[in-house]
C-alpha cells in the first residue's frame, strides 16, 4: 500500500515525465546513458558547494520557531550528508546506486517502485532516466516529505552533478542544494 501511495506521490511532483511508460527514455538513449553513468564518481570537496548546502539548511528552516531551528538544523545536516562517492551500475533492466557505508539502492530502471531500508526504516522510492538524468524519489513515512536526487553526467562523462531536493511541510521552504562529482579512474 505504501509503495502505491509512493508512486502516486512521485507522479505529482515530476508529472508526466516520470509517469508516463511513453516517455521512457528511448533503448538506444537508454545504453548511451547507462555507459555515461557507468562507474565510480568522487565528491571533489569543494568548500564553496559545502556553504551553499549550509546556507540551504538555514533558508529551510529561517521561518522555524528559534527554539526549534537547532534541532530541524541537525535533523537536515543529518540527512544531507554528503556521500565521498557514488557508483552506478546496470544489470538487465535494473539500476544499482551505490554509497559507502549505505545499503545500494536497487529497482527497476522503468520508475517501479521499490522500498529502501536504512537504520530499521523503510522508505519507498522511484528511480528513472528523465530527459538525460537519473532521477530518485524517496517518500518519507507519515506524510513527512520527500527527497528528490537528480543525476546528471557532462556529455564527456567525467563529471557528475548531483541536485538534491528536500521537501517537508514542517520547512519552511524545499532545502536544495548541488553537488558536483568526479569520475574516479578507469
Amino acid at each position: 500500500m505504501a509503495l502505491k501511495y509512493a508512486a502516486i506521490f512521485a507522479i505529482s511532483l515530476l508529472g508526466p515525465a516520470l509517469a508516463s511508460p511513453a516517455r521512457a527514455e528511448p533503448p538506444a538513449q537508454q545504453v548511451e546513458l547507462q555507459s555515461l553513468f557507468g562507474g565510480t564518481f568522487r565528491y571533489r570537496n569543494s568548500p564553496v558547494e559545502k556553504e551553499k548546502r549550509r546556507e540551504a539548511i538555514e533558508r529551510s528552516i529561517g521561518g522555524l520557531f528559534f527554539v526549534i531551528r537547532p534541532m530541524a538544523r541537525s535533523r537536515l545536516e543529518s540527512a544531507t550528508q554528503v556521500p565521498a562517492q557514488y557508483t552506478f551500475s546496470f544489470e538487465s533492466g535494473s539500476v544499482r546506486v551505490k554509497v559507502p557505508g549505505r545499503p545500494d539502492v536497487f529497482s527497476r530502471e522503468d520508475g517501479t517502485p521499490a522500498e529502501y531500508v536504512y537504520n530499521d526504516t523503510r522508505t519507498p522510492y522511484t528511480q528513472r532516466f528523465v530527459n538525460g538524468r537519473l532521477v530518485q524519489v524517496f517518500t518519507f513515512a507519515k506524510n513527512e516529505g520527500s527527497r528528490i536526487n537528480e543525476f546528471s553526467v557532462s556529455p564527456d562523462g567525467q563529471t557528475l552533478t548531483l541536485k538534491v531536493t528536500l521537501s517537508s511541510s514542517s520547512l519552511t521552504a524545499p532545502l536544495v542544494y548541488q553537488l558536483t562529482y568526479q569520475r574516479a579512474g578507469k
